[in-house]
């Protein structure tokens, strides 16, 4: 019975061509997915360029100095 039904679905409708594209297709195309984080992590140490705070719904980015030889590193909120 339901395999009659989807087919007479697909039937009337047609069969979907186009579709958003999942997350797994869009890392093959080079986007990097921005885990969302409840705490600012250490931005010296953090492992990617962006972290995105699911608290107060901002993104930031990292902001590296380099100055003689110490090297400094901080968050820059790109998002409100």
């Amino acid at each position: 019975m339901t395999t009659s039904f989807l087919i007479d679905l697909n039937q009337r409708r047609g069969y979907p061509t186009k579709g958003h594209a999942p997350i797994w297709e869009l890392e093959t195309h080079g986007a990097t997915i921005i885990e969302p984080t409840a705490f600012e992590p250490d931005p010296l140490t953090h492992r990617n360029d962006y972290y995105y705070n699911a608290i107060t719904n901002t993104l930031y980015r990292r902001i590296i100095i380099t100055q003689d030889s110490f090297k400094s590193a901080y968050w820059k909120k790109v998002s409100e």
